[in-house]
């Protein structure tokens, strides 16, 4: 009879799956950390564990397989409502890998109220913030009641764990000097919490410009939120560069901000 190790070594074989990419940190490896705190669902049951990534978008999900070298299967969950979308889900039921989540990564069930210590991934934490951008986070152009001046674009992220939001606040501010707004709502009695950060107009610009260092091509991102983000770079900016920097080129403009 096979010990459960050699099962999982059979299991690692038949189905290829690169097991390295979770054992070393790295810039793919921190955005699905990221994406894991999120929106990520870690369960427990006796001797099994799954980790589940759920997502309204399918190509974010089948990046995530390719880069992390699975094979999974992506199952659709359909929509009660007909003005829904689609949920898609990932999961990997792996007990090699949902180990090294659970014990190195501290990745543990009910997250969402009580996220672990992710100290750990300060040297990629761009990347992580994107993926965690990604799930719980939103980046928009608006144009708020009241103003003239042209939409500006904005950037947040929320979640219910003040400890966790807080910490990814402070991390942000040391690692880019740049300052949002942190607050917490509804401001009711015996109602849930919810923290949010909030970047607005140049300091969202510059905070995106951390988080999207590279080409789409080279690091895992959300395509639909950083469409939003490019877009407004190379077309809906061009008036608020030109009222604000009369006389400066854009190229320069945009030296001045990185």
């Amino acid at each position: 009879m096979l010990t459960d190790q050699e099962k999982e070594s059979r299991i690692l074989e038949k189905y290829n799956i690169n097991i390295k990419f979770w054992e070393e940190l790295s810039p793919d490896l921190a955005y699905i950390l990221g994406f894991i705190a999120g929106d990520g669902c870690f369960k427990i049951f006796g001797k099994q564990k799954l980790i589940q990534f759920p997502s309204i978008d399918i190509e974010i999900l089948e990046k995530i397989k390719i880069m992390a070298g699975l094979n999974h299967k992506i199952y659709c969950q359909k929509p009660k409502k007909e003005s829904c979308k689609p949920l898609y889900i990932l999961t990997i039921k792996n007990r090699t890998i949902c180990n090294l989540l659970q014990n190195k990564w501290n990745i543990h069930p009910r997250k969402t109220w009580n996220q672990g210590d992710y100290s750990y991934v300060l040297p990629y934490f761009r990347d992580f913030l994107r993926g965690f951008l990604d799930t719980d986070g939103c980046i928009g152009v608006y144009k708020f009641k009241g103003e003239k001046s042209t939409p500006k674009i904005n950037c947040y992220f929320s979640g219910v764990d003040g400890v966790f939001i807080k910490w990814i606040y402070n991390t942000i501010i040391k690692e880019t000097n740049l300052k949002g707004v942190f607050y917490r709502y509804p401001k009711i009695k015996n109602k849930s919490l919810n923290y949010s950060i909030n970047f607005r107009g140049i300091k969202a610009y510059k905070l995106l410009q951390y988080i999207y260092y590279d080409s789409e091509d080279k690091i895992l991102s959300l395509k639909r939120k950083r469409d939003i983000f490019e877009n407004y770079q190379t077309k809906e900016d061009n008036n608020a560069w030109t009222l604000r920097y009369k006389g400066t080129s854009k190229q320069a403009v945009l030296g001045l901000l990185s």
